[in-house]
């Protein structure tokens, strides 16, 4: 699959957001220690699911192929 360079920099910039808004969310959910934890094991989770859930064709191993509809419901929880 060949992308544009457009394309790699607003999905790089919405992967970053994605990881920012999950490491805040961690830390306003809880306070203390907990929300530490919270702020870097949220996004170590989203990271984790994204790279064992993969299309088939994805550049990269597929350890746990899925259909591209899935994975397309897991990008929109992840990046909504």
């Amino acid at each position: 699959m060949h992308l544009r360079p457009i394309d790699l920099v607003l999905r790089a910039i919405l992967e970053v957001a994605c990881a920012a808004g999950l490491v805040a969310g961690g830390l306003a959910s809880a306070s203390g220690t907990l929300g530490l934890l919270l702020a870097v094991a949220a996004p170590l989770a989203a990271a984790a699911l994204w790279a064992t859930f993969r299309v088939p064709r994805d550049p990269g191993p597929s350890p746990w192929p899925i259909p591209g509809s899935v994975r397309l419901a897991l990008e929109l929880v992840l990046l909504g």
